[in-house]
């Protein structure tokens, strides 16, 4: 529980080793099924305005790998573009696509998703992000479809919210 998942710490590496600083570790844990599903088991006796959404966040969740690191020394020029070139490498070699990449001023955020398309809704996602003297990295698997619904109810009522109701999302 106290790691990352071998996903995660492979971009977790390529990003420390692409912004050429040293970093602490603040905190890393690996949550599976079990104990997501002993969550969602705890939840049903929390009783909140919001709970059911809380619910459905965490119901879409299958599983969750966390990092976050803080930067030991001043940040030093390094390179964005070497970046992308090394994690979009080393990802692609491990069956990851880059969805996004974002490098604004101090902030870099970078997010993949698994080629793997299987028969359920369930997909995989792992991201990085560089703020300043921090790091965050994240791989997790979510169920999609519950993931829209939870988006559709944040939608304004303009037909675009049945629209994604109706969607089914394929990557």
């Amino acid at each position: 529980m106290l790691t990352l998942d071998s996903d995660a710490a492979v971009l977790r590496r390529e990003v420390m080793a692409a912004t050429d600083a040293n970093w602490h570790t603040k905190v890393q844990l690996d949550i599976g099924g079990i104990t997501l599903g002993a969550v969602r088991t705890g939840l049903r006796f929390v009783h909140h305005e919001h709970m059911d959404e809380a619910r459905l966040a965490l119901h879409a969740v299958r599983s969750a790998s966390v990092g976050v690191y803080e930067r030991d020394s001043n940040e030093a020029g390094w390179s964005r573009a070497q970046l992308f070139t090394r994690t979009d490498e080393m990802m692609k070699q491990r069956g990851w696509t880059r969805l996004v990449g974002v490098a604004d001023g101090r902030e870099t955020v970078l997010i993949y998703t698994s080629d793997v398309s299987g028969t359920d809704s369930r997909i995989g996602l792992c991201l990085a992000v560089v703020d300043g003297q921090e790091l965050v990295v994240v791989s997790t698997k979510v169920d999609a479809g519950v993931l829209a619904e939870l988006a559709a109810k944040h939608m304004p009522k303009d037909g675009l919210r049945e629209k994604l109701r109706t969607v089914k999302l394929n990557f």
